[in-house]
């Protein structure tokens, strides 16, 4: 196995053109978002080494530049019911995470649906606004969780969260990391009572899975 060290190329793949300042012609010509998608899946490796240690970790910078991709791809692949009318297409951060700033830099240079995308951050279930999508933190403790999940249990809005069971615990989608690429899994009991649409594509890259939908709270 060839040491990151050795060959730093390797970790920074040409979807990350999407970080740029200025984006060069070659990028309107690239494949789709599911065909970079998928390819993120296949080679974006997570791991970095130490000259003074063997031990491999999760590098956060490049995993949350990979999962604010597949936010953006997620936008791109969804259908929203025809009642869902916005000016903006609104992407939800609940709780502190990296992924803020990843989707700030592609709101800068990219639209969903037409529309200028707007990111939001909340610090607490009571805070959110409406929103087409809304990421769940791992910072944020299980009760804010769960409260922001019951808020939200019924509308049209995509929920990814990245911990564990966490679409057993009602959420759309998942975000699942392991040795060297982040994967996400999809709750498809939680994204159809939500009215959404996942394109085929979607759900041939993410493992589907579909665990009961508790009624809407109130």
């Amino acid at each position: 196995m060839k040491s990151l060290t050795q060959t730093p190329r390797a970790v920074q793949p040409r979807k990350y053109q999407i970080m740029s300042a200025r984006p060069s012609r070659s990028m309107a010509r690239a494949p789709r978002w599911a065909a970079v998608v998928a390819a993120a899946v296949a080679v974006i490796p997570l791991l970095t080494s130490s000259r003074s240690s063997a031990q491999e970790f999760i590098d956060p910078a490049r995993e949350y530049k990979v999962k604010g991709v597949f936010l953006y791809s997620f936008g791109r692949h969804v259908k929203w019911p025809a009642d869902v009318e916005a000016e903006r297409f609104v992407i939800g951060v609940l709780g502190e995470s990296r992924i803020t700033a990843t989707l700030a830099e592609i709101a800068k240079k990219k639209q969903l649906k037409g529309r200028r995308i707007e990111i939001a951050e909340f610090n607490s279930a009571g805070e959110i606004k409406p929103c087409q999508i809304l990421f769940i933190s791992r910072s944020v403790e299980l009760e804010d969780e769960q409260a922001a999940l019951r808020l939200v249990r019924g509308k049209r809005v995509l929920v990814v969260g990245e911990t564990s069971e966490f679409t057993r615990r009602g959420g759309g989608i998942s975000f699942q990391v392991d040795a060297s690429a982040i994967r996400f899994q999809i709750n498809i009991a939680v994204t159809r009572a939500a009215g959404l649409q996942l394109d085929a594509k979607l759900l041939k890259i993410g493992k589907t899975v579909s665990f009961p939908v508790s009624p809407p709270a109130g």
